[in-house]
């Protein structure tokens, strides 16, 4: 309806002007365009319906936003685990967006209700105007000789001279006309055989049509006036053309509008001769002697058809166009054109963090040739250089590409650093974890060990990045089944965490990782400050609410209407997550802006294990159809669920 709505104001007011360019005109043309345009607004529905689509950027899209997501797992996997806790609480406050299609449709009742009432109203007028010509008596006059299927006749119903009927026109006049002088009788009789002749009450049906379906819309009853308005000079300027005197003609059409008044019944369906609320503006019309009294030609009638198509078609065609993503930015052409390798790294990041994999990708295939040529192939700088493109290859799913690259890179590494650098961990420790994932436990087992091993001996025992590979022990011991083994891993890398004093998301994974298994074996008292502990972690990296802002987001209702999803990110499995076999649903708070991204993103359930903050990243990365208040965009509350389940 809004798309109809705004076509249709496009219409009249292409129209308003073009009558206004044309005030110098004939009344005839300027009653043209009226009608065009109430012909263009009857078949904008149907031409909607009918033309092929022309999609255009900018135009509101009456796309539904779905809030519940389904994440990727991307690989196949049995079903094991199961956040039965978080998954089965009640759900999230998304239901307000959702709301408006479980409640009564007032909009459209509303516009039903009032077409109803408008088509009632016509239907009335006809069915009077009918039996008024039903119980009149015929009369003759020369006048109608050369007028084919024009009926003359003498109602004692009809209190104004009128014309009627579409098919079968008939002029009615009221009983006392017989009275009149010869002149008045002359007179009107032409008046009404103008409106014959230019089949008005052909297009007094369309235009009546038109307003009925756009009654709510305030141009229309403003254009309709209009039309009647340039209706009534056009007839009188074909009286006036046939020779009689304006000023004659302008006190009989005084002396009609002071004897009668047109019955309220038939006023919607008759073409009455003189309706007072017109009354001055036409005799003016009448008496200014510099006034075009023109008629149209078939022509001008044909040229208007073709101009008033030429702006239907396209505007029925007109269709809200998905936003496409936006090509490379100059500045992003410039990066990459760049020489220095720490800035294309760093440009890099920041993409990776945006979820912008491809882009960084350029970046990074593009540093590692500059590392060729600087350091050589045998460099560890060229090694840093393989790890970071495996990274973004990584985030593509090019998983067996990142492994090589990898493996590459120990090779270098090992030859120029040594065989205990940390840099040799940092690799090392990324193909343990394509290991784990890919079921090759024993090989997992082998690298996570030389591992701890390098970490051990270059960081101290008590390190964090020590914890970090316990941790992975420790999940891959769940893995090979070994509970015991699993538990004691955990607990050492608890352990160290807490030394640290650290609130990372590593720290996060280690407790989830031995709540989970405290679970299984019913100790849920000891399970449950784990948890709670994670949470209050996850949420603080997770939460991206900008600092220095009040936030002035509104909800949905109340004339505040919900956003709507442009383009979506769907959500991915975490490696740790997936090698726990573990399901369930996180659910975040958001603020869509009136830039149509989501701002102050926050965690209400946590799932843990990583999939909070991928849940996070991918909502990052939606783009919104902002929700409106009064016509403008504003920033909308909302809540959105991503359900992560493995095939």
């Amino acid at each position: 309806m809004a798309d109809v709505i705004l076509k249709a104001t496009i219409i009249l007011i292409t129209a308003w002007g073009a009558t206004l360019l044309l005030r110098r005109a004939a009344a005839a043309v300027r009653h043209l365009v009226w009608s065009a345009a109430f012909a263009a607004l009857l078949l904008l529905p149907i031409l909607s319906l009918l033309v092929p689509e022309w999609k255009l950027r900018g135009l509101p899209d009456a796309s539904t936003l779905v809030f519940t997501v389904q994440a990727r797992p991307d690989t196949a996997s049995p079903a094991g685990h199961t956040a039965s806790t978080q998954a089965s609480s009640t759900r999230s406050n998304m239901a307000a967006p959702a709301a408006p299609a479980r409640r009564i449709p007032w909009i459209p009742l509303l516009w039903t209700a009032g077409v109803l009432l408008s088509l009632v109203r016509l239907a009335v007028g006809w069915a009077a105007s009918l039996r008024a010509c039903r119980d009149a008596e015929p009369v003759y006059d020369p006048l109608l000789e050369g007028a084919r299927r024009v009926r003359l006749l003498r109602s004692r119903s009809a209190n104004m001279p009128m014309t009627t009927g579409i098919l079968r026109p008939a002029i009615l006049l009221p009983s006392g006309a017989d009275a009149w002088p010869a002149d008045r009788w002359r007179m009107v009789l032409a008046h009404e055989l103008a409106h014959v002749r230019r089949h008005d009450c052909l297009m007094q049906a369309v235009a009546r049509l038109a307003a009925s379906f756009y009654w709510f819309h305030p141009l229309a009853w403003i254009a309709l006036r209009q039309f009647i308005q340039e209706r009534e000079r056009a007839s009188d300027d074909l009286v006036l053309a046939a020779g009689v005197k304006p000023s004659d003609y302008a006190a009989g059409l005084l002396d009609v509008a002071r004897s009668f008044r047109p019955a309220p019944a038939t006023a919607w369906a008759a073409i009455a001769m003189a309706r007072p609320s017109q009354l001055e503006g036409r005799l003016v019309a009448i008496l200014d002697p510099t006034a075009r009294r023109g008629t149209v030609r078939v022509p001008v009638v044909l040229a208007t058809a073709a101009v008033a198509l030429a702006v239907l078609l396209p505007l029925a065609a007109m269709r809200p166009a998905p936003q496409e993503p936006q090509s490379p930015s100059t500045t992003f052409r410039a990066v990459a054109m760049e020489t220095d390798c720490t800035r294309l790294d760093a440009e890099a990041k920041v993409l990776m963090r945006r979820g912008q994999y491809d882009d960084a990708e350029k970046l990074y295939r593009r540093a590692l040739e500059l590392r060729q040529q600087k350091f050589g192939e045998r460099s560890p700088e060229f090694a840093r250089g393989l790890q970071n493109l495996a990274e973004a290859l990584r985030a593509t799913k090019q998983q067996v590409e990142a492994a090589l690259l990898n493996q590459r890179a120990v090779e270098i590494q090992e030859a120029t650093l040594g065989p205990n650098h940390p840099e040799v961990a940092s690799t090392v420790f990324e193909l343990g974890l394509r290991a784990h994932a890919d079921r090759r436990y024993a090989e997992a087992e082998q690298l996570y060990q030389r591992v701890l091993d390098i970490r051990t001996r270059s960081l101290g025992a008590a390190d964090p990045g020590v914890a970090e590979v316990l941790t992975r022990m420790g999940l891959l011991n769940e893995s090979l089944s070994k509970a015991a083994d699993a538990e004691s891993f955990y607990q050492r890398a608890i352990s160290i965490f807490e030394t640290a004093g650290r609130e990372t998301p590593e720290y996060a994974l280690a407790m989830e990782l031995y709540a989970h298994r405290l679970r299984d074996q019913n100790r849920i008292p000891e399970a449950t400050p784990f948890e709670d502990r994670a949470k209050l972690i996850r949420s603080a990296h997770v939460g991206r609410r900008e600092t220095g802002q009040t936030s002035n987001a509104v909800r949905v209702g109340g004339g505040v209407t919900a956003p709507r999803v442009i383009s979506k990110v769907e959500p991915e499995y975490s490696e740790e997550a997936r090698i726990a076999k573990y399901q369930g649903t996180v659910v975040l708070y958001i603020e869509v802006g009136d830039d149509g991204l989501a701002h102050n993103i926050q965690l209400k359930r946590s799932l843990g294990l990583g999939l909070d903050e991928k849940a996070a990243e991918a909502i990052g990365r939606w783009r919104f159809q902002p929700g409106t208040k009064d016509g403008l965009p504003v920033t909308v509350q909302a809540t959105v669920e991503i359900n992560f389940r493995l095939k």
